[in-house]
């Protein structure tokens, strides 16, 4: 919100600086991000009447004129500009002067001719069109004929200014204006507050019977009002209007519409303006849309509607989308005689959403977005009446249209001087309470101890007795407030939930086996589920969709986190970064039934990515660690997907349950992601692995004998999965056999066709002695037995 000093001093009498009303501001609640001085880019630049031009005895494209300039004096001013004559009046920079980028100005010899300054153009004062008319002409600014000679141009351009660019909260919708910054300041500064001017005189006739307003959708438009002008000539607004429209970044466009933005700016409320001509039937009426309906609003944008979308329609057709844009058609141009005044309040939370479906914004929707009072529709209707009177822009039609639904009758609040207080934790005296409310229009009653106020009908965001405490702190200080204990508090030690130390425990050991923890979007493209190889069927594509998504990359929430990872891979490797080991903490949706009946399951899922020295048993060791936290030994199945390679992936079990998988990412998936390295993938259902937690630790007795390790490369069939081999290793080494381990697959070459070479480290000791190879030898020919026996197995040569 751009709020200029001078136009706040028309409602309060500020006599502080621009410096000292920004802190002001922020110690009452405001975020002030910018205090802008208009004229900052120029200095000691004024207007001269050009007495005479004559041609430059030494130079062909030189001019050398005399110039008025008022208390400055008559001076010599050599120039190149070709758009001058003698009696305009033209920007100067005298002896000293700052114009645009700090360029300094001198007294200069040009040619053996002093020039005593320099005549200006838009350039050098940093002005455009809209600072003032034909600025960017090319050369010398032409002031109009009559302009004071030697007054300050930054005075005669409106840039002697101070904006202050104020960060308004959304819970304070009535400070989105000048009106209501002003307030603010008059509590501040406790110096009374004045409103502007409503009054207005109309030239006869009624608009009843010209005008007819039917409110069909009355849950969304809360007031609707009209009024009506005629005789009413389309040019620029005046002066005192267009100026404070540039200093707040608005284009003048015409008188009519300058007066709505003014209002818009000034009070906060939105107006429009209608061609009374394009009305048909001479009857407004406020609908919802009908299904398949269209319109073409002002931006030359044609929208498709929702039948939830709100529109103002005169008796054949849509006329404007309501708190958001006019309708083409409908809008005032330059044979416009007959206006209408549209001043409304709209249910918020249907312009916010009509907005962002139909991506159109507009200064309108935001502060309807933000929420507006019912009550001050009538004070916007009647300060542009009183502008369109005041500056002869029309004669005003006798009659208001008014169509209401809402309850205008103030609100009350009754509470205790000693309920504030304890809001606060420290005692504010009562007289002060009641001074600081009285400021900002509570009108407070006080009564004992009692205390009852009369809530602005434009502070919609106050409901409680806790709210009017913020509301005295903030402009007694919050520099009062002194730190305390809550009483009956105590001091607590934090700790984590177990979901979060659990988490926590698993970070530590994931970050200590070189992974970098990431943090991905919950939302993806569905592409991606064509390009992880699923099918139309499989349960995975059966994905949430986002009503409104921000583009085609967000448009489904979704089932696996594998997309997400594969998207960062890409991206890391075609930035050379080739060897990565991450992980997150996600989460998949995993909706019941499509359409959605119920809110989806969310499941918290860890993954984990691997590129470059990695193999299936790297990541094997990191899943075993992950495990072996939660208090388990890792237990793997058979994993067959579209997205994993067939032989190199397995799926991870808990109590026979999977819970996840791990292994290489097939490459025919790979390819549609542009990767041409091996990536290693795991997701495990980090819900289920809290779920069962196992908390007991086991200990056992650590042998100091040497232990005897056996390696055992065995040739079965691919049918035959490699756990349950290593199963029945287990089965099969007695109370000897300390651990196995999976360390090679190998198909290929001197394998035959249909086989596999797996290769397992068997680990051999005893607690109490050293233990001889025979022994071993006989444990290890008794597995080889039975593995022939139920795999078929042969030791590989």
């Amino acid at each position: 919100m751009k709020a200029p000093i001078k136009w706040l001093k028309d409602y309060v009498d500020i006599d502080i600086s621009p410096e000292e009303l920004s802190k002001r501001l922020v110690s009452a609640g405001f975020e002030v991000e910018e205090i802008i001085y208009k004229g900052k880019d120029f200095d000691k630049v004024v207007t001269c009447k050009i007495l005479s031009v004559e041609k430059h005895n030494d130079a062909e494209k030189l001019s050398v004129c005399k110039v008025d300039a008022g208390s400055f004096g008559s001076l010599q001013i050599v120039t190149a500009a070709k758009n001058i004559k003698a009696g305009d009046i033209v920007p100067l920079a005298l002896d000293g002067a700052t114009v645009f980028e700090n360029k300094k100005i001198v007294i200069s010899e040009l040619r053996g001719v002093k020039s005593y300054g320099m005549f200006c153009g838009a350039e050098e004062l940093n002005i455009t069109n809209s600072d003032y008319q034909n600025a960017e002409n090319g050369g010398v600014i032409i002031f109009k004929p009559g302009t004071q000679i030697g007054e300050d141009v930054k005075k005669l351009l409106n840039l002697d200014e101070y904006v202050l660019d104020i960060s308004v909260t959304a819970n304070r919708p009535d400070c989105q204006s000048i009106i209501g910054i002003a307030r603010e300041a008059a509590a501040i500064l406790n110096k009374p507050f004045k409103m502007p001017d409503l009054t207005f005189k109309t030239s006869g006739g009624d608009i009843f019977k010209q005008l007819k307003v039917s409110v069909l959708s009355s849950d969304l438009c809360h007031r609707y009002l009209a009024s009506m002008a005629e005789d009413v000539k389309i040019e620029n607004a005046p002066e005192f209007i267009t100026a404070r429209l540039k200093l707040c970044g608005i284009k003048p466009i015409s008188n009519i519409v300058d007066i709505t933005n003014f209002v818009l700016l000034e009070l906060g409320h939105p107006m429009h303006a209608f061609d009374y001509s394009k009305i048909e039937g001479k009857e407004i009426i406020v609908r919802r849309a009908k299904a398949g309906e269209r319109i073409v609003t002002l931006d030359n944008k044609e929208s498709l509607l929702s039948e939830n979308a709100l529109l103002i329609c005169d008796k054949n057709k849509p006329v404007a989308l309501a708190g958001i844009m006019g309708g083409l058609d409908s809008g005032i141009n330059n044979q416009t005689s007959k206006i209408v005044f549209e001043c409304a309040k709209f249910k918020r939370d249907n312009i916010r959403k009509t907005s962002k479906g139909l991506n159109i914004r507009s200064d309108s929707s935001a502060r309807f977005e933000k929420g507006i009072d019912s009550f001050g529709c009538l004070t916007a209707q009647n300060r542009a009446l009183h502008l369109i009177d005041k500056y002869k822009c029309g004669k005003i039609i006798g009659g208001i249209i008014d169509v209401c639904s809402d309850n205008l009758a103030p609100e009350k609040i009754s509470t205790t001087i000693k309920k504030l207080n304890d809001v606060l934790g420290i005692e504010v005296p009562k007289n002060r309470i009641v001074e600081i409310l009285r400021s900002l229009n509570f009108e407070p009653v006080l009564s004992g101890d009692v205390l009852t106020c009369k809530i602005p009908h434009y502070r919609i965001d106050i409901e409680d007795y806790p709210d009017l405490a913020e509301e005295v702190i903030r402009i007694y200080g919050y520099d009062n407030i002194e730190g305390r204990l809550l009483s009956n508090a105590k001091v607590l030690r934090g700790k984590n939930l177990g979901i979060d130390e659990f988490s926590d425990t698993i970070k530590n050991l994931l970050t200590g086996q070189g992974c970098s923890e990431i943090v991905t979007y919950s939302f993806i493209n569905k592409n991606n589920f064509k390009k992880i190889g699923l099918k139309e069927n499989d349960n995975l594509t059966k994905a949430v969709k986002i009503f409104n998504p921000l583009s085609e990359e967000f448009e489904v929430m979704r089932t696996t986190t594998l997309p997400s990872f594969l998207n960062i891979a890409s991206l890391n490797l075609k930035r050379k970064n080739n060897t990565f080991r991450y992980f997150e903490f996600g989460r998949v949706y995993l909706p019941e039934s499509l359409p959605l009946k119920n809110l989806p399951k969310e499941k918290k899922t860890l993954s984990i990515v691997l590129c470059g020295k990695e193999d299936f048993f790297s990541t094997k060791g990191i899943i075993e660690s992950i495990l072996e936290k939660a208090g388990h030994k890792l237990e793997v199945k058979e994993f067959k997907s579209e997205f994993m390679h067939p032989n190199i992936s397995s799926g991870i079990c808990l109590g026979g349950k999977e819970i996840g998988y791990f292994g290489q990412v097939s490459p025919i998936v790979l390819e549609n992601y542009d990767i041409k390295q091996k990536i290693y993938f795991a997701e495990i259902d980090f819900s289920a692995l809290l779920e069962n937690l196992n908390k007991t630790i086991k200990c056992k007795d650590i042998s100091k004998f040497p232990p005897i390790d056996r390696d055992l490369a065995i040739v079965v069939d691919q049918k035959y999965f490699w756990q349950k081999i290593l199963d029945l290793i287990l089965k099969n080494g007695g109370e000897l056999l300390d651990s196995v381990d999976l360390f090679d697959v190998y198909k290929g070459e001197n394998i035959e066709k249909g086989k596999q070479s797996l290769a397992f480290s068997l680990k051999f000791s005893h607690i109490n002695r050293t233990l001889k190879a025979e022994e071993v030898n006989g444990v290890v020919a008794k597995i080889l037995e039975e593995l022939k026996k139920s795999f078929g197995a042969e030791l590989r040569a």
